[in-house]
């Protein structure tokens, strides 16, 4: 059977700032990933993370974390 591929909404967050811990943890992730090269402050001036990003680099950073734990 094959499956259908179908698209469905994704609602645009009300929200157009997080807590600066929060994007600081999700820089940490991004340093990790992607290097060093632009700073924390930069990438704000630049706009700062999607909501996709944040949502992808924090996740990967509490894995990172769990991990470490074991």
């Amino acid at each position: 059977m094959t499956q259908e591929k179908i698209k469905v909404p994704v609602q645009r967050p009300m929200a157009s700032t997080v807590d600066a811990d929060i994007a600081r943890a999700a820089y940490e992730e991004y340093a990790i990933q992607c290097g060093d090269g632009q700073s924390f402050e930069r990438l704000h001036q630049r706009g700062g993370f999607c909501w996709a990003e944040l949502a992808a680099l924090l996740y990967a950073r509490i894995k990172r974390l769990e991990g470490e734990q074991k």
